[in-house]
């Protein structure tokens, strides 16, 4: 929520959120990623979400709308 429209990649997501000692992988990002749209997102639609997925980059934040 810092920095919207930043695009962060897996990794980058994995050394943030995770110890460096978990063996979490890619999957528990895309897991967590759709656990957060569910909880923030007001439409089912993927391309409405709040969570934008960057095609083979990342995920960032969308600002809201006014």
């Amino acid at each position: 929520m810092r920095y919207p429209e930043e695009i962060f990649g897996t990794e980058t997501i994995l050394e943030r959120v995770w110890s460096y000692d978990s063996e979490v992988t890619a999957d528990a990002v895309r897991t967590s990623i759709k656990r957060i749209r569910k909880a923030l997102d007001q439409s089912a639609d993927e391309s409405e979400s709040i969570i934008e997925n960057v095609r083979r980059v990342g995920y960032r934040l969308r600002r809201p709308a006014k």
